[in-house]
């Protein structure tokens, strides 16, 4: 009809999605085929799903015909785009306390926010994590509170019931006002040693309407096939479907500290599968999930819905992965471009025992369900980290800017000038 307003392809399929969710139970096959008529307690939880979907979550959500998870309700501002170029790392000083140190590569600045004026941390999760669009800090004090920052000031906490200590924290902005939030793994203190959790948290945060918050806990929970202390999280478009990945999470030398009683034998064989399979879940699964959470009950369980063997420089040659298969805990995913391919590819950076190699991720096969990761020529050199997380590290036109020191106070940064090449080694590449 003339004047009427247009709605897109992700609308009409955003519409459809809500649509599906909320009347699924009436227009099945028995519904509408065998002309069956929908019972009372088919349409009672009908009303009351759509009071709930309406009262709680088109107000905080803010949801319309376009969700604004949706990239087309992106809000463009220029301040966001300096916040890639930040490297981050917490350490802790004798006379202020724990602390967050920043540096912007593009400006050349530092940055200094005192973590202790918020609350006192005993020793707060170094593993943490930047939404680079909003410029939001997100901290775990390993003592059940999640601190979200913005420069000096804090813009609220998030409880974690469960109170895990030294989780993977990642964030996923659509936007800059709404970020779902990971926490992965971790470790919970047991018997005689520690317990390597296999959930992840989910947050869900919109800034626009904080006031509204519902709930300053995980809204669910996914449930991963195997048990990761620090998985590596990044997100992959393919098909555009964006998916979530779950890979490695494992440092054989880390566990084996906190677990004074278990052989070595025993912890390889224990985590060598987590390390060798990482695992998926889509975003519009996420989103559903999402859409459908009780505000007012414990956060349900989801499990996540494939795994994908890694193969390494093309073949799986044991020998050659005993020194990098059990040091597979978190590291940084960055893409940036291969001037020989004219395009932008997925590095895994900061991996391997002495956190300094570097790897691309060159194929996800969903048919075989095989990942397919080749040795980058360079290194990140003199990196001994003991933690390593994304906000460590950066690229800038062709240049990694990294803090690399093992002195936690000690403020020093390196560059390295990206100019290596992609190399395989006994077999050749099977993958080009």
């Amino acid at each position: 009809m003339k004047g009427d307003p247009v709605i897109g392809s992700q609308q009409k399929s955003d519409l459809y999605d809500m649509l599906a969710l909320k009347f699924s139970p009436i227009y099945n096959y028995s519904h509408v085929v065998e002309n069956s008529p929908v019972s009372t307690e088919c349409r009672e939880d009908l009303r009351r799903g759509g009071e709930r979907f309406s009262h709680n979550h088109l107000s905080y959500f803010n949801l319309s015909l376009s969700t604004s998870l949706d990239k087309n309700n992106m809000t463009n501002s220029p301040k966001h785009q300096s916040f890639k170029s930040n490297i981050s790392k917490i350490v802790k000083d004798k006379v202020t306390g724990n602390q967050l140190i920043i540096y912007n590569a593009t400006k050349d600045n530092w940055k200094t926010v005192l973590l202790d004026n918020f609350r006192t941390m005993k020793n707060p999760c170094r593993h943490h994590t930047l939404g680079t669009k909003s410029g939001y800090y997100f901290i775990y004090d390993n003592q059940g509170i999640i601190h979200v920052l913005y420069d000096n000031m804090q813009i609220c906490e998030l409880t974690l019931p469960d109170e895990r200590q030294d989780p993977s924290l990642f964030v996923y902005e659509k936007n800059m006002d709404q970020s779902i939030l990971f926490v992965a793994g971790g470790h919970i203190a047991k018997c005689n040693g520690i317990m390597v959790l296999d959930t992840v948290a989910i947050f869900f945060l919109n800034f626009k309407e904080l006031c509204k918050l519902l709930k300053h806990e995980p809204l669910f929970y996914i449930k991963m096939k195997y048990a990761r202390m620090n998985p590596t999280i990044f997100k992959y478009k393919k098909d555009n479907e964006i998916m979530f990945l779950f890979l490695g999470g494992n440092d054989i030398d880390k566990v084996q500290f906190h677990q004074k009683d278990a052989h070595r034998k025993s912890m390889q064989n224990l985590f060598d599968s987590s390390n060798m399979f990482c695992e998926t879940i889509s975003f519009k699964r996420i989103r559903d999930n999402i859409f459908k959470s009780d505000f007012n009950q414990t956060g349900s369980l989801i499990t996540t819905e494939d795994t994908l063997l890694m193969i390494f420089n093309g073949n799986c040659e044991e020998n050659q992965l005993d020194k990098f298969r059990f040091y597979m805990d978190e590291s940084a995913v960055l893409r940036f471009r291969l001037k020989k391919h004219c395009k932008k590819a997925s590095f895994l950076v900061g991996a391997g025992k002495k956190k300094n190699e570097i790897w691309l991720i060159d194929k996800l096969d969903l048919v075989e369900h095989k990942i397919y990761i080749v040795r980058y020529s360079q290194s990140l050199k003199g990196n001994k980290n003991k933690v390593f997380c994304k906000p460590m590290i950066t690229i800038l036109d062709d240049q990694l800017f990294y803090f690399n020191n093992d002195e936690d106070n000690e403020l020093k940064f390196k560059k390295l000038h990206l100019k290596g090449r992609v190399e395989c080694r006994k077999g050749g590449c099977q993958i080009f």
